[in-house]
Formats: C-alpha cells, sequence, structure tokens
C-alpha cells in the first residue's frame, strides 16, 4: 500500500505540470494517471525530479488563496497550542511537526499533511474558538483548553466526560451537529434466503483503505481551485467537469462530518460500524451494473429489495446506515463502501443523496465510469431538491447547489440537454421482485 504522503506528492506535482503545459483538460483522478503526469513533467524539464519539494514548489508558485489558507492553518495550530511561529503562509517543517502533533491528538494517521477534512476541522473549530465557542463547555476547557473544540467538532458528546451540558450551542459560530439516536440493528432474510446478521459484528482484520482514487481526485481538484482563486459558481460556469468535482469534493468532506457525528452518538466501536459496512457494500455490489446498464428507476426498484433484506426498510434505519457507511467509505477512500451508502439512502427514498451516485458514476468511483448514466440521477437529486425535499447537504447553499448542477449539466457535452430539466420521475409502484 503507497503511503498516503506519497500519493500527495505524486497528484500535486502531476497537476502542478498539467497546469503549467495546459496540455490535459482534465488532471486524471487515477494514480497512475498522476504517475503519468509526473514522468511527462520530469522528461519535459517542467518539474525537476532531483529536487525535493521546496525546489519544486518555488517552480510552481503559491497562489493568494493558499498562502491565506496556510496562514489560517498555522494560526489554528498556534491557537490550539501547537506552536508553529509566525503564521507566514510557507507550511515548513514547523508547521509539519504541528501538523503531525495536531494529528496525533485527533487520533488520525500522522504524516504531517492534511487532508481536506483534517484542514477544514483544524479552521472551522479555529474560528469557534475565537468566537468564543468554548465558553459553554467550562469544564472541558479547563482541562483540554480549546483544543476540546477539535474533538467536539466531530464527537458532539466529547464535553459530557467533563460534566458539561452538550445541548448549548455556539454563541456566535454554528451549532455542532445534533446527536443521532443509535440506529436499531435488525435482522432479516436475504434475497437469497440466507440471513444477514449486522449484530454481534467482529473486530475488523485490517483497517487498511482499499483505494486512493477519491483522495487523489479531490487533492487535484482542489489545486485547480487555488490556481482559479475560488470555487466555479452557477453565474461563471466555464468547466463543468470541475464545477461538478468541487461539489463532489464538497459532499465528501460534509458526508464525513455527519458520518463521524452519527458514529459518536451510536456508542458503537468504529470498527463494528465498519464490518457492517461492508457487509451492505457486499450485498449492495451486484446492482453495480445495473447503475450503468438500468434507468434510476430500475435501479431504485432493486435497491429497495436489498434494503429489505438488510434490515433496512425503515427509512430512519437506512438514513443512520446509510450515511455512517457514505461517510466511513469517503474517510477511507473506500469507494464501493461511499457508493453502497448511497445506495442505501436513495433506496430508501431520500433522493438528493442521488447526486452522489451521479458524482460515482460520472467519475467512475466504485463503478464503471459512464457520464451519461450520471446525468438522470443528476436530474433526480436536484429536482427532489426543488420539490422541497430535505437537502442532502444542508451546510451548502441548497439553492446555489441545484443552480450549479443544472448550469454544469447544460455545458456538459455529454448531457445534449438544455438548462431546463425534467422533473422528477414518481417512483416505481410494480411489486419488487428478488434479486438473482
Amino acid at each position: 500500500m503507497i503511503h498516503r504522503s506519497t500519493i500527495r506528492l505524486v497528484s500535486s506535482a502531476a497537476i502542478a505540470a498539467l497546469l503549467l503545459t495546459g496540455t490535459a483538460n482534465r488532471a486524471s483522478a487515477d494514480l497512475h494517471g498522476a504517475i503519468g503526469a509526473v514522468i511527462l513533467g520530469c522528461a519535459s524539464g517542467i518539474v525537476n525530479c532531483n529536487n525535493n519539494r521546496r525546489t519544486t514548489k518555488r517552480s510552481t508558485g503559491i497562489s493568494s488563496a493558499q498562502r491565506e489558507q496556510n496562514r489560517n492553518v498555522q494560526s489554528a495550530l498556534n491557537a490550539f497550542g501547537w506552536n508553529v511561529g509566525y503564521a507566514d503562509g510557507v507550511l515548513g517543517r514547523n508547521s509539519r511537526n504541528g501538523i503531525s502533533q495536531y494529528e496525533a491528538y485527533m487520533g488520525w494517521p500522522v504524516d504531517g499533511r492534511l487532508t481536506p477534512f483534517e484542514r477544514d476541522t483544524l479552521i472551522g473549530s479555529w474560528r469557534r474558538f475565537q468566537a468564543g465557542g468554548g465558553s459553554i463547555y467550562p469544564n472541558m476547557m479547563a482541562r483540554e483548553g480549546g483544543r476540546g473544540l477539535l474533538r467536539t467538532a466531530i464527537n458532539p458528546q466529547y464535553p459530557s466526560q467533563f460534566g458539561d451540558n452538550v445541548g448549548g450551542t455556539f454563541a456566535t459560530a454554528p451549532a455542532a451537529p445534533a446527536p443521532v439516536p443509535a440506529a436499531p440493528v435488525q435482522q432479516a432474510p436475504a434475497a437469497g434466503g440466507t440471513t444477514l446478521a449486522l449484530a454481534p459484528l467482529a473486530p475488523l482484520a485490517s483497517e487498511e483503505a482499499s483505494s486512493l482514487s477519491m483522495s487523489v481526485r479531490c487533492e487535484i481538484v482542489e489545486l485547480k481551485t487555488e490556481a482559479a482563486q475560488g470555487v466555479i459558481l452557477a453565474s461563471n460556469v466555464t468547466d463543468s467537469d470541475q464545477a461538478l468535482s468541487e461539489k463532489f469534493c464538497d459532499a465528501v468532506s460534509h458526508s464525513i462530518l455527519k458520518s463521524t457525528a452519527r458514529m459518536a452518538s451510536t456508542g458503537v466501536p468504529e470498527a463494528q460500524l465498519v464490518q457492517a459496512c461492508t457487509q451492505i457494500t457486499d450485498q449492495v455490489a451486484p446492482l453495480k451494473t445495473a447503475l450503468t446498464s438500468e434507468t434510476v428507476d430500475g435501479t431504485l426498484q432493486q435497491m429497495r429489495v436489498v434494503n429489505a433484506a438488510l434490515g433496512l426498510a425503515d427509512a430512519s434505519n437506512a438514513k443512520a446506515y446509510g450515511e455512517i457507511c457514505t461517510g466511513l467509505g469517503y474517510r477511507r477512500d473506500d469507494a464501493d463502501m461511499a457508493l453502497a451508502g448511497a445506495l442505501v439512502l436513495t433506496g430508501s427514498g431520500q433522493m438528493p443523496f442521488g447526486e452522489l451516485i451521479g458524482h460515482h458514476v460520472r467519475e467512475g468511483f466504485g463503478v464503471g465510469a459512464k457520464p451519461d448514466s450520471a446525468i438522470e440521477w443528476y436530474v433526480r437529486a436536484i429536482s427532489a431538491l426543488e420539490q422541497g425535499a430535505e437537502p442532502a447537504f444542508p451546510s451548502s447553499n441548497a439553492g446555489e447547489r441545484v443552480s450549479l448542477i443544472r448550469a454544469a449539466l447544460a455545458q456538459s457535452p455529454q448531457a445534449g440537454l438544455a438548462p431546463k430539466l425534467p422533473a422528477i420521475v414518481p417512483a416505481a409502484t410494480t411489486p419488487l421482485v428478488p434479486l438473482d
């Protein structure tokens, strides 16, 4: 398994080469594509492969937006007691050491390089700290200091162990996600007559992620966003692929946060929840061919059968497991698990999550890439939002999200659609049939 820091170095160099040469319309999310771009950069002299990271970084430069983001990271690390010195916007040795200490405190893999999720948690918690968000947790602050807000961001129940009331809200910052009751674990006969038991669960033999393609893709997307000095808005879509990919990576970060909050509220060890999600992923696997060969309704009809076999016929139970598995999949870079979670959610009638399936089918995460099949999933998701469905990603501006996806689809060469897209089609009402 290639180490995460190695992947980041390769992907960063690859996108730098691609941006400088202008010879690629899209940087590949696949690791081999990233390596190929580095080889091309080495051969052409664009990237000095014999020098260290600092030399390559000087050749590409740091945008003002990236420097400001780095300053925020450094200021946050200093505020939480990991002294990295003056916030100059350059993440050097002291900053990497501070990041490593932060990762170790949070119990995450330590490599001194922030994932988007780690960075968002750090900066978001720092802003809450600046806004006085720790004042409602006096006991935690006395014992942990501001760092406690970092753990509270991913586990809203964390301050309760110090005797603080976790029902409060931050004074001037967004409230932490509300705890969600533990989802009941059920047993039901599977389609083939066997019984799928989601409890009790055995510990996992390994915590290794099975894929790195989504992580690499989002790092490439982030670098392109920084080079463009900001995300694409509905009013200025010039690159439909980048616009949709930015929304995917935004959804990934939100899904991880929601999943982490749900897992904390269940009281079930993460290893057991991963095991449950692995069982769900295995049961959903036969449906992946339907994503590129059947209509959305045909896939949803089959997914309802799978949900019933898993004991997830109840919508609230399906939402709990679906959100946990989706977020776990993204955090572990397991595209199959993330896709399975999204299918559980849409199979229970929560169509705004169809946007995730659209991203997976368009990009080829966990399923063969087929952009034209992705369009119907996007359309169904945004049409459901326009009809008042609960947003899948409430932290985002739902109206802007719908407008941007519409604009991106209208410009997509695969879509062939006018800006006005069809409304949602009612779900099939014919009797469900067992899966083969």
